[in-house]
């Protein structure tokens, strides 16, 4: 469910080179509310139910917002909320390093997970309960140097030979039928959607998740904001990330509610799939976070300095770059 980091960087550069902001926080025609465009991650899932909770309930409302939610372009919601297109967006921790070295005007805002959901998947018949058992198997991945260099790092640690596995450059948009064809393992998937998505088709399979250490703990999905909308409407910002918290925080005291939301406003996704899922994520929101959204800057820090001593950032980032708790406090 990710996007390609290629791509996403080379629109960054173009966007961040002539950044013109255009939203500035403006009245719509009924009510007097605030007019936010929120750009999403991917297609409506389980990831943004917190949202759909807080449109569903009126919480943006009551906070004088009226939210506008947009699917992101193909180059990923950093470019266009980095343009000024768009306020607020939905992307991850490791993409946005390349998009402030490059100049994007962007920062997180809030953290719709505690900790990164991301997994392998593979099916039981290969054997594959470990990162070193991943010796001579057919691993497909995005094609991206960050993710070739996340996965070779978790074989190393685990005592295995990143050169003996056999790296495929492919994405894969189907899982279930990536599994069942030339390939061992597939990679860049939330274990929450496409890891039992695969499960519901009737795959027996082995999930092996991504955060095998702090530093590979990346917070991913996060909610963005453009910078030169959070200098000029700081309170917007607070009120839409308040509400937002307030979203998740229901869904993830009541799974069931959330999941009856999510497919009231998006009829055409699978039902059995999204409550199956957010039985899964609303565990997964908070977890052993002190509130919803909040940031450990330490962790985020740990695995910014990674990116680098893995030769995945051309300089060292200082401290918090990036990133603010102020919203979600």
């Amino acid at each position: 469910m990710k996007k390609s980091l290629g791509i996403l960087i080379s629109l960054v550069l173009v966007v961040a080179s002539n950044v013109v902001f255009t939203a500035c926080g403006k009245k719509t025609s009924s009510g007097n509310l605030e007019k936010l465009t929120v750009v999403l991650d991917w297609t409506p899932n389980t990831n943004h139910s917190g949202i759909y909770v807080a449109l569903d309930k009126g919480y943006y409302s009551d906070a004088g917002l009226d939210v506008q939610l947009q699917q992101p372009p193909e180059d990923g919601a950093t470019a266009i909320v980095g343009s000024g297109q768009a306020q607020i967006g939905i992307d991850y921790q490791e993409y946005l390093a390349h998009a402030i070295i490059n100049g994007a005007p962007v920062t997180a805002v809030g953290a719709i997970m505690a900790h990164n959901t991301s997994c392998l998947l593979s099916l039981k018949s290969k054997n594959i309960e470990r990162p070193r058992d991943l010796e001579g198997k057919k691993f497909a991945y995005d094609g991206t140097d960050a993710a070739l260099a996340e996965y070779k790092y978790m074989v190393k640690q685990d005592g295995g030979d990143p050169d003996k596995v056999q790296w495929i450059n492919m994405m894969v948009e189907n899982v279930v039928a990536a599994l069942k064809a030339d390939v061992d393992v597939v990679s860049g998937i939330y274990y929450g959607w496409e890891g039992l998505q695969a499960q519901l088709a009737g795959l027996d399979v082995n999930v092996m998740f991504t955060r095998a250490s702090d530093e590979l703990d990346f917070y991913s999905p996060i909610f963005i904001a453009n910078n030169d909308y959070i200098n000029l409407h700081k309170d917007v910002v607070k009120r839409f990330m308040q509400a937002t918290k307030h979203g998740y925080e229901d869904a993830a005291n009541n799974a069931q509610e959330a999941a009856n939301i999510l497919v009231k406003h998006v009829p055409e996704l699978d039902g059995k799939l999204v409550h199956k899922s957010q039985d899964y994520l609303s565990h997964k929101y908070i977890d052993d976070a002190h509130s919803w959204g909040i940031f450990d800057l330490s962790r985020w820090n740990k695995s910014y300095d990674w990116m680098f001593y893995s030769g995945l950032l051309p300089k060292k980032l200082p401290e918090n770059t990036g990133v603010t708790n102020e919203f979600v406090s």
